[in-house]
């Protein structure tokens, strides 16, 4: 994980949001969500692909839930790390 924006974050504050975003919240696991990116206002995530996300089966497009979680889970990050900053 990089820090690329913003006010530069204290390493083990981001590790903690880290831990927290991939490891304590189970549907973030069950999402495969990981964070790529973090800053004092920016979170990037990434989820592979995996059938069993595929909303419509017809064009293998990922469901629009699993789209919802993952901005919702970001939003939630980046408020975490205003209050870090």
């Amino acid at each position: 994980m990089t820090l690329t924006h913003g006010p530069e974050l204290d390493p083990e504050f981001a590790e903690g949001i880290r831990a927290i975003c991939e490891e304590h919240i189970v549907f973030n696991k069950v999402l495969g969500l990981k964070l790529t990116h973090l800053g004092g206002d920016v979170a990037t995530a990434r989820i592979d692909m995996r059938d069993d996300l595929v909303g419509h089966f017809q064009y293998n497009r990922l469901h629009g839930g699993v789209i919802s979680a993952v901005l919702d889970a970001l939003g939630g990050i980046v408020c975490m790390n205003g209050i870090g900053v």
